[in-house]
């Protein structure tokens, strides 16, 4: 069973750069921060970037959430300046630490690759229990837990894959 997620990027720009919504939907990833400040090493998986980020004390809770449990066939739902953005994940879509001056500079290293944002449209056209779970919290999320709500899940995940349908 698919689940159905959100990531909240972060509204606004980072210096004279786009904002990390804009850069996600053009490079056609979901991406956070959490930059490894004092390492030169290459990374070339979680594992890697989790033994640097456990030496620099970071708190990389959602990146592991982004690496490890979003998996081929889930949703991700997002919203960059008023409107939703829907993304199936694929097969090819895996986890990589970009430390490219863009990526660090719109706070975006850590990414899920060959994410294929599809615009949905403003609020209007989302069901008000997606809305609901799209309200500020952690920077990635589930929706709706099936083990705590399984009847707005039901209905989450049935009105994504409606949506999945009619605009891919």
């Amino acid at each position: 069973m698919a689940n159905v997620w959100r990531i909240h990027l972060r509204k606004g720009y980072v210096g004279d750069t786009e904002s990390i919504g804009a850069y996600c939907i053009r490079n056609q990833v979901a991406a956070m921060g959490w930059i490894l400040e004092h390492t030169t090493a290459k990374i070339k998986n979680f594992a890697d970037y989790e033994i640097h980020a456990k030496a620099e004390g970071l708190n990389f809770s959602q990146v592991k959430m982004l690496a490890e449990q979003i998996k081929p066939g889930d949703f991700i739902w997002t919203h960059v300046d008023k409107t939703y953005y829907l993304a199936r994940v694929g097969a090819d879509s895996k986890y990589n630490y970009n430390s490219s001056v863009e990526a660090v500079r719109n706070d975006a290293c850590n990414e899920l690759t060959n994410i294929r944002w599809k615009a949905i449209g403003d609020y209007t056209k989302i069901d008000e229990t997606v809305c609901k779970g799209m309200q500020r919290g952690q920077t990635l999320q589930r929706i709706c837990n099936p083990k705590n709500n399984k009847s707005n899940f039901d209905r989450v995940l049935k009105f994504t894959e409606e949506i999945y349908e009619k605009y891919f």
